[in-house]
């Protein structure tokens, strides 16, 4: 009975030494993966703290954005404005062009009117240096060369 008892022993003993064989091979494979995942955590941590310094430096280059273009947007409002106001002064010349022109041709027409009836020429009188110059114009002046005759003449 004891070489029974001795042999269930061994036998026990036996299994136990496979055990402790098959433990052994896990726990190393975990000191393996726990270095892995030391290393993982790691480069994990690195990679986060590069992504806070990107984010922080995108925000500051969005701000820096945001303000250039405030202040491009600003630089464009007041040219607006001042191209705005440039219009309407440009529209009231324009107005008052076209005005005089209207006017200078409707005095040409009645000038030639008048000239037909008399067959004389047209005289531009010029003051050069304090003496009076006239000359005769040309009939084919266009309406621009006759208003400029009239502004010249009326000053």
């Amino acid at each position: 009975m004891s070489l029974v008892v001795e042999i269930v022993v061994a036998a026990l003993l036996a299994c136990t030494i496979v055990y402790a064989f098959v433990l052994n091979r896990r726990l190393t494979e975990l000191r393996k993966d726990k270095a892995q995942l030391e290393r993982l955590a790691v480069s994990f941590n690195h990679a986060t703290q590069r992504a806070e310094t990107s984010v922080h430096k995108l925000k500051t280059t969005a701000d820096e954005a945001v303000q250039s273009m405030q202040t491009c947007i600003s630089e464009a409002l007041d040219l607006r404005e001042d191209l705005q106001y440039l219009l309407e002064r440009g529209e009231a010349t324009a107005d008052q062009l076209e005005n005089s022109i209207r006017n200078a041709r409707r005095g040409k027409q009645a000038r030639a009117g008048h000239a037909a009836a008399e067959q004389s020429p047209v005289i531009e009188r010029r003051d050069v240096g304090g003496l009076v110059d006239e000359a005769p114009v040309a009939s084919d002046a266009t309406p621009e060369e006759t208003l400029m005759r009239a502004l010249r003449a009326a000053r």
